[in-house]
């Protein structure tokens, strides 16, 4: 049985295979900064991405079972504090990827702007 984190780095790898398809470059994975951690960060057209990525296989789920209010969050404040220390000054976007993996066959769903910071 694989752990949540091989798992998790199955999702990251195909939603970046998928982001480089579209013209995405990749310039953090896994970023931390206190107990915080962003799946992805990219550039792309000049703008940042942030990226979430969420990894299921084989269940029926619901789209308010993927982020919770505290995760999104965190996850905001680690964006700002990567804006900040990085002196970034474009507009940022915070996407959410869902892969879901049903009888061997992945389906990746993008949600670009699914976070909405509030800068």
């Amino acid at each position: 049985m694989q752990n949540t984190r091989s798992i998790g780095n199955k999702g990251e790898l195909i939603a970046l295979n998928y982001f480089k398809s579209l013209g995405y470059t990749l310039l953090q994975k896994n970023w931390r900064v206190l107990k915080m951690e962003i799946d992805m960060i990219l550039s792309f057209q000049e703008n940042i991405v942030f990226v979430e990525v969420k990894y299921r296989e084989n269940r029926y789920y619901k789209m308010a079972e993927l982020l919770s209010i505290s995760q999104e969050k965190r996850l905001v404040e680690a964006m700002d504090i990567y804006i900040r220390d990085n002196e970034i000054d474009c507009e940022p976007r915070f996407d959410l990827i869902f892969v879901s993996n049903q009888y061997g066959i992945n389906k990746i769903y993008h949600f670009p702007s699914y976070i909405q910071p509030t800068l």
